[in-house]
């Protein structure tokens, strides 16, 4: 890792853990942020002897610390907050509510929105202490990384490379993969069914992945979890995923002149994350895909993938979205997310087609 600096910040917070403090955790429900959560759950409680007094995630798609979540923290009258996999800076007027009653470390691989580092706020990127894009330096092998400076937690690394597989970093860390591999007698066919079952819990019933949570932190090694009460959700969702891949295939929309292909469906499950991924990287890794899925309520959400890095897909849907009432997106340049009323549908469409003329 780069940046002493920074490091110093980060050691300077997490060995001032004391049994006395409350300490929360907040993360993204995805593969990488549940793992991040795991990792600094199970380094706090090494470092000062029990395990967090709060840990709960919050959507992906909604990326600022919420009233609602501000209020949980007050309740359990929380005084130092992690956030994990969240660009909470998107929103530093919620960052600034939250220093009034505690004090947060950041954690994040997004693109830095706005520099919200303060006396109360340890705010770190994962682009301050590589050279790698952010997308490929999950949170989670951040929070490793992190926390082994001040807490041995080399029994987690599996845990890591399941937030690296989430994120689609494996490549950029073949060495690390090639230890845990041999030190924790695992393989990648085995992380990857790790993933599958985080994702399919977040698509089929995204409330249970606090319990997932649970099983992922009392494990001591991948096979432990092989028996979770989860694994039919993966059946559920390949089921979905086919039907929706058949979907896609009939009713896609193609422009040529912008290198976009574009779809739009409706699922009883939030599985547009796993339905773009798998377009995107079977069939179109050097197009722009955009996928909309109609949530319902007058809700549409997002999301966008591009394998070459050609165009960046958050700053993409970022300036898709702008001007639209209650609009939100946000991501890495490969990969990002949003949502959109459903009334501003043929507007989005149209920013989209126009911004890639661009």
């Amino acid at each position: 890792m780069k940046n002493n600096k920074k490091i110093l910040e980060f050691k300077s917070f997490a060995k001032n853990f004391r049994a006395d403090d409350r300490i929360a955790i907040v993360y993204d429900s995805d593969p990488d942020g549940l793992s991040s959560a795991v990792i600094a759950s199970k380094a706090i409680e090494r470092l000062r002897g029990n395990a967090p007094e709060a840990v709960f995630f919050q959507s992906h798609s909604i990326v600022s610390l919420q009233d609602s979540t501000l209020q949980k923290l007050k309740e359990h009258k929380i005084n130092k907050l992690i956030v994990l996999d969240l660009a909470v800076d998107q929103d530093a007027k919620q960052v600034k509510k939250a220093e009034k009653f505690l004090y947060l470390l950041v954690l994040d691989h997004h693109k830095t929105y706005k520099n919200i580092s303060s006396k109360k706020t340890v705010f770190l990127k994962a682009n301050e202490f590589s050279f790698l894009d952010p997308s490929k330096y999950a949170t989670a092998k951040l929070a490793f990384d992190l926390f082994s400076e001040v807490v041995d937690i080399s029994d987690l690394k599996w845990v890591a490379c399941v937030g690296l597989i989430g994120d689609c970093s494996l490549r950029a860390w073949k060495k690390f993969f090639d230890e845990t591999y041999k030190e924790t007698m695992t393989s990648e066919k085995e992380l990857r069914s790790l993933v599958e079952l985080v994702s399919s819990v977040e698509t089929v019933n995204r409330p249970k992945i606090g319990e997932l949570y649970k099983e992922f932190f009392n494990a001591k090694k991948p096979g432990d979890l092989k028996n979770s009460k989860f694994k039919n959700y993966k059946s559920i969702v390949q089921k979905e995923l086919q039907k929706l891949s058949e979907e896609f295939h009939q009713k896609k929309e193609i422009f040529p002149e912008q290198e976009l292909v574009f779809f739009s469906f409706k699922s009883k499950f939030d599985i547009k994350s796993i339905l773009v991924n798998n377009i995107s990287s079977k069939f179109y890794p050097d197009k722009t895909v955009v996928i909309v899925e109609d949530k319902g309520h007058g809700i549409m959400t997002l999301s966008a993938r591009r394998q070459d890095f050609k165009v960046k897909m958050n700053d993409l849907l970022e300036n898709s979205v702008k001007g639209l009432k209650g609009a939100m997106a946000g991501g890495h340049i490969p990969a990002a997310g949003g949502k959109i009323d459903k009334k501003d549908f043929k507007k989005f469409k149209e920013n989209i087609i126009k911004n890639l003329g661009k």
